[in-house]
């Protein structure tokens, strides 16, 4: 889709009825615009690695590799929103076609996101479409681009910096949608915390 449709769009990339592109139209495009999808991660790995030196101030207390497992893998445990969950297909080591559905703020109907995620020194993904992957939710919802970057802090933690836009309506995804991501990443830190048990501490 052409950036120029798409901001001269009053309505919503849903609303307009555009569709997420393909698997090899988005591939394709990611070459247009950077010439390969490894230049395109390199990009964006950049500008995330600037994003977090400015504003992340906090870390998760686990290695990044556990954090990376538990963003793709244990989402579960941190997002009480998540309804089910599938990998589509395995593209090669760092690339594969993600489902998963959200269910937020009922009574609307909740939402399917089919994305291609790749990871490399970051988990990259947006949406793309594939004929074969039927709706999980209800409406099929839109990740324009989803980046989460875990750098190791030391003693075994890590920082995490997620930067994402989605497509869900406008008006609710100025007011609302960054204080959602906010609660997600903490929802991400918390599931690190040490479960404490009541009592008195004995010694050993």
């Amino acid at each position: 889709i052409p950036h120029e449709m798409v901001t001269q769009s009053r309505n919503s990339y849903v609303e307009a009825e555009l569709r997420a592109p393909s698997l090899g139209e988005l591939c394709r495009q990611l070459e247009e615009d950077d010439g390969t999808l490894a230049t395109h991660m390199e990009n964006r790995l950049q500008n995330l690695l600037r994003e977090a030196r400015e504003k992340s101030k906090s870390w998760v207390e686990a290695p990044p590799s556990v954090v990376l497992n538990r963003v793709l893998r244990e989402r579960h445990l941190w997002d009480v929103d998540l309804l089910q969950w599938k990998v589509t297909e395995s593209l090669d080591r760092q690339t594969e076609v993600f489902q998963y559905a959200l269910n937020r703020m009922a009574p609307h109907p909740s939402r399917d996101f089919l994305v291609v995620s790749v990871r490399t020194a970051l988990c990259w993904a947006a949406s793309a479409e594939r004929e074969d992957c039927p709706l999980l939710g209800g409406v099929r919802a839109v990740v324009l681009e989803s980046s989460y970057l875990l750098e190791p802090c030391g003693s075994g933690k890590s920082r995490l910096t997620h930067v994402c836009r989605v497509d869900l309506n406008p008006d609710w995804y100025n007011k609302v949608f960054g204080h959602l991501c906010a609660a997600e990443a903490a929802r991400i830190r918390n599931s690190f915390q040490p479960i404490t048990a009541d009592g008195p501490e004995t010694k050993i």
